[in-house]
């Protein structure tokens, strides 16, 4: 006979497999962790046996039903466990035979986060009516042992920014970065290589540079969760941190429709002051208004005019009777006759195009459509689109750039999205995704380097944008040493990139506490980079002024792609030249992953996967430096690679009376299917004989195409190399996240990771070949590895108010640096990479939020961050003892002076049907307010850093940074449609900003000079600043336009969604 406990055991077991019809237990995928317990609310007895589902989704602001229904059934301790729910906000049910059903609303569950929810169901002897509670959200969340934030698309929403990774990059611990590696984010001082975006876990890196796409579409996203501390050892392939995106899906009950829209009214500058190609210009007045004829003559005219135009005589100066300004080198030989000054400034004229910046609205649009996919009634396919939803969105941004400095005067940016979700039983789903990309700009001229320490100059990733930091960068290319250049369009490249990512994912429940995921992706990624190019065969390259033909420079870019400088006819502006860049380069790769995810009991959740990825590259690109297109080996990279990348990792989160601890060991493989090469002292002469003896006597003149196409079919394998087999690398990576309560109002948490990442494609494969030796490839190169430690505590206090501050401390090794080997009469000398550089950084964070409230809420962050790098090993080895010195590199430690930062954002807002009604409307309902302030130390700089005597040496503090920004909505209800009016406002409150490296040396020393500093004395002896600009007694000289960016931007918008 069985006991009464045994009947329950049994009913329990059973409770599982008599769900209500349509409920399932897991067949979601990246999703979080539903868990609780189910009490007698009288008693506080366990209630085994009860069912809870997850059946309602809110979606815009309204609650949906879910096509099926998410579900479990409490054990004898009343706990029940629901696992992978998606990223969402939800009602969740608990029902029991003889209780008031009870529904805990507006459950927020997150990516990888276990999400608590109690429930107290009161008896009843009939049949009751459902009570609904809204459920109290987790202000410190304890499951959480690193730092991290997971941000909903209205977050985004409600700040003052057109893109993602705007948003992103106000985030602690992360900084939007632009410079010569390219456009990317920074996450705690990390290379931009080191941080990846993954969009429902597809990798959005190019495999060639390993920067993301990160133009992202907020209005298909779900949720933004964004790890910039430890994280899990199911994550690899990265070293700093990880931006996960979780697009929406779309239900079978309705259509949801997202649209937003963004423009600035055209004819806003993006600097302050003079236009330098406006047609009012002080350049054209000089040149072809009050000035050009006679030039500059008396002291009144200095004094209107820069001093850099001081000698110019005009164009009606003669000498022997003869005119005799300008140099033209187009005229026909022979020509005798001298041309006039009209002729002259005609000429002129369209050597020197105006262009009127900003004349154009820059639009930001954005849309998602989510819902149903039709075609349920056709015969054969119904069956799975009855099954089916689906997401489609799309983006596009056309901002003009600040200044004209190449061949394409925008920036666009658009991407596609497609994603359909399919309920194949019900414990299994399939999820098709995909999107399409695609940049247009220009490159910013530079070549990748990574620090300096890649040595050769054919990789170029860096393209212009219009972020704020782009338009600095921008102006460095003006500005300074580059003012001669500003009519010089060709030393810019037109710069295209396209990304295309597609998988398939699958995931299936075993049980009620297990499931699999099974996840195929694909992604191609090409990078093209083309010369502004003027062809002198077409009869298009030139301008006539009367009978006389021009190059038609620079307007049409450089003669044949040449680099040579070319000079304006007074031999002051450049109008064509500079380095040439052409990649036709294109990658591919596909991976495979699973991964197996189960409860333990009530304690431990295990997690286990391996992946698999193949990529192929495919690297034709290079530069020239000569007069037109010529194919030296020393300029150019051609190879076609298959590395190999797997991955396996076992890790199991452990959650006892309040405490969380994750451990998980990863193991990474990296194969780079490529043989290495020897290099002895004195090194191999078939290096040197490769360019002297096998290069130089192929077929084909030098650098000539011909030559070139026997040559690189020779790169795979160089002829006599001394060659080393390929070198297959693997590595351990333990990981620790630890997490526990001090008291019911605050934790403390702590992580520690080793995370290893691949070299650097240009380090593994490029060849570098010159007369007398090689820079050859590293294939063997160490994979870098970061050992990472953060140490955290949290407090809540006053209900809704939370304060974070956590200290973190990386140690990164294996930073690629050059060896170069010399033969005695170094007429042998070989270049190869060795891991020999490092870093050190550490910071502490602090966040201060309350992240609820009716009318307020704020959020504030302060970074402190230091970084110290270094070197170790032999720079040089030389086959002559006597050269033989001084080559152990010097540790040459370097600590960065700390430029702490602080972000403050108030959001106010007015809550629905709130405030007097007139006219059936609310008018102080739904309105929004937000002011995102930012502020940087501008650090010290060193006044006289040619000073032998450290003691002597003087440190001038640098102007702070600071700026506001404004966003303020009011949002329309129309039945089903919201309808929201936005006004964006950057820059508040007009702020000017001295760029003082944009000057040039003239502009500098006449600042320098007019300084009132605390080291000085009599007279001169002030408490300025480095950086400060508007006293009478500052001398800022034309011209002004790089040197104040940035002026207040005004942004009109709207929202609609139904």
């Amino acid at each position: 006979m069985r006991t009464g406990i045994e009947i329950v055991k049994i009913l329990v077991r059973g409770c599982d497999q008599h769900l209500p019809a349509g409920t399932q237990n897991a067949a979601y995928a990246a999703g979080g962790k539903v868990t609780g317990k189910v009490v007698d609310a009288q008693t506080g007895e366990p209630l085994p046996g009860a069912t809870i589902l997850v059946d309602t989704v809110w979606m815009g602001g309204k609650p949906i039903r879910l096509d099926t229904r998410l579900g479990a059934v409490s054990d004898l301790s009343g706990q029940f466990f629901i696992l992978n729910v998606p990223p969402g906000v939800y009602n969740i049910k608990s029902s029991m035979v003889g209780y008031t059903p009870l529904v805990q609303a507006k459950v927020s569950v997150e990516t990888d986060r276990t999400i608590t929810v109690n429930f107290k169901l009161t008896s009843a002897a009939i049949m009751a009516k459902t009570v609904e509670v809204v459920w109290e959200g987790e202000v410190i969340r304890p499951d959480v042992a690193s730092t991290q934030e997971v941000i909903q698309t209205q977050r985004i929403e409600e700040m003052p920014v057109t893109r993602v990774d705007e948003f992103v990059g106000k985030l602690k611990g992360i900084e939007l970065v632009d410079g010569a590696d390219g456009h990317g984010i920074s996450v705690r001082g990390g290379a931009l290589r080191e941080t990846d975006v993954r969009l429902d876990g597809q990798s959005l890196q190019d495999p060639r540079s390993e920067i993301s796409y990160i133009s992202l579409n907020s209005t298909t996203i779900q949720e933004l969760q964004v790890l910039t501390g430890g994280f899990e050892a199911k994550y690899g392939g990265i070293q700093s941190g990880l931006l996960n995106v979780v697009t929406k899906e779309g239900s079978r009950e309705k259509y949801n429709i997202s649209l937003k829209f963004d423009m600035t009214p055209g004819g806003h500058q993006k600097f302050f002051g003079e236009n330098l190609w406006g047609p009012g210009s002080i350049i054209r007045e000089v040149f072809t208004g009050k000035y050009a004829m006679n030039g500059i003559q008396t002291h009144d005219d200095s004094l209107a005019v820069p001093s850099q135009f001081w000698g110019f005589k005009g164009w009606n100066h003669k000498r022997g009777g003869r005119w005799d300004v300008g140099t033209y080198p187009d005229l026909p030989t022979g020509y005798t006759t001298k041309l006039t000054p009209d002729q002259k400034i005609e000429i002129w004229k369209m050597h020197h195009p105006q262009y009127n910046v900003g004349t154009r609205p820059d639009i930001y649009g954005e849309g998602a459509i989510t819902g149903p996919l039709p075609g349920a009634d056709i015969s054969g396919l119904g069956w799975y689109l009855g099954r089916t939803t689906f997401l489609l969105g799309f983006k596009y941004e056309s901002s003009q750039f600040a200044f004209p400095v190449g061949p394409r005067d925008s920036y666009i940016d658009w991407n596609g999205q497609l994603k359909l979700v399919s309920l194949l039983t019900p414990t299994t789903k399939l999820s098709i995704d995909g999107m399409y990309a695609s940049v247009s700009s220009i490159n910013e001229g530079s070549a990748s380097t990574y620090g300096g320490a890649l040595v050769e100059a054919s990789s170029s990733f860096n393209f212009l944008n219009n972020t704020q930091n782009a338009v600095r960068r921008q102006a460095q290319l003006i500005g300074g040493a580059n003012l001669d250049q500003i009519y010089n369009k060709s030393r810019f490249q037109f710069y295209d990139q396209r990304y295309i990512t597609g998988g398939a994912r699958l995931t299936n429940t075993l049980s009620p506490t297990s499931f699999f995921t099974v996840n195929a992706q694909f992604g191609y990624n090409d990078h093209k980079l083309k010369p502004f190019e003027l062809d002198t065969s077409s009869a298009a390259a030139f301008f006539w002024v009367d009978s006389l033909r021009f190059l038609n420079v620079p307007a049409g870019g450089s003669p044949n792609a040449s680099t040579n400088f070319g000079y304006d006819e007074l031999n002051m502006f450049r109008m064509y030249g500079g380095t040439q860049r052409d990649d036709s380069s294109y990658s591919w790769s596909a991976a495979l992953s699973g991964d197996f995810t189960a409860q333990l009991g009530s304690h431990n959740q295990i997690e286990a996967g391996v992946s698999g990825k193949l990529t192929y590259l495919h690297v034709y690109g290079g530069t020239w430096l000569q007069s037109q297109r010529m194919w030296s080996p020393d300029l150019w990279q051609y190879y076609n690679v298959t590395p190999i990348e797997l991955g396996a990792y076992a890790q199991d989160k452990l959650e006892f009376q309040g405490m969380i601890l994750k451990a998980g060991l990863r193991l990474d493989v990296f194969d780079p299917d490529k043989a290495g090469f020897i290099v002895t002292n004195p090194p191999d002469p078939a290096y040197a004989g490769f360019y002297n003896s096998v290069y130089s006597n192929l077929p084909g003149g030098q650098f000539s195409y011909e030559r070139w196409l026997t040559y690189r079919d020779l790169l795979a394998n160089p002829p006599g190399w001394p060659e080393s087999s390929s070198k297959i690398q693997v590595k351990l990576s333990p990981r620790l996240a630890v997490s526990f309560p001090v008291t019911v109002n605050s934790k403390l948490y702590f992580n520690y990771g080793h995370f290893y990442q691949r070299p650097p494609v240009s380090f593994l494969y490029n060849l570098v070949l010159y007369p007398n030796g090689a820079t050859i490839p590293t294939p063997g190169l160490e994979m870098g590895r970061t050992v990472s430690y953060e140490f955290g505590y949290e407090q809540r206090f006053l209900q809704n108010f939370l304060v974070n501050v956590a200290f973190y401390y990386k140690d990164v090794r294996n930073q690629p640096l050059s060896q170069t080997f010399y033969s005695y009469y170094q007429d042998n000398v070989v270049t190869q990479y060795v891991p020999g550089g490092y870093r050190d950084i550490r910071g502490v964070e602090a966040r201060f939020e309350r992240s609820v409230g009716r009318f307020v809420t704020f959020w504030a962050n302060y970074d402190y961050m230091i970084q110290s790098s270094g070197q170790t090993g032999v720079s040089k080895i030389y086959e002559n003892q006597i050269d033989q010195k001084d080559v152990l590199r010097s540790a040459n430690v370097t600590t960065t002076t700390p430029l702490p930062r602080a972000h403050i954002n108030f959001n106010l807002h007015s809550p629905s049907e709130w405030g007097p009604e007139i006219v059936g409307v609310q008018p102080l309902s739904d309105i929004f307010v937000n002011l995102f302030w930012e502020w940087r130390s501008g650090g010290q700089m060193l006044w006289n850093p040619t000073e032998p005597d450290v003691k002597k040496w003087q440190w001038l503090d640098v102007v702070n940074y600071s700026n506001m920004d404004l966003r303020a909505s009011k949002m329309f209800k129309f039945g089903v449609m919201n309808l929201e009016l936005v006004l964006t406002i950057q820059n508040v409150l007009n702020q000017k900003r001295l760029e003082v490296g944009n000057m040039s040396t003239s502009q500098l020393d006449a600042y320098k000079n007019s300084l009132h500093l605390p080291f000085y004395s009599g007279d001169k002896k002030g408490n300025d600043k480095w950086g400060e600009w508007d006293k009478d007694y500052i001398k800022i000289l034309w011209p002004q336009a790089p040197l104040f960016l940035n002026p207040q931007n005004i942004l009109l918008g709207v929202r609609i969604v139904f």
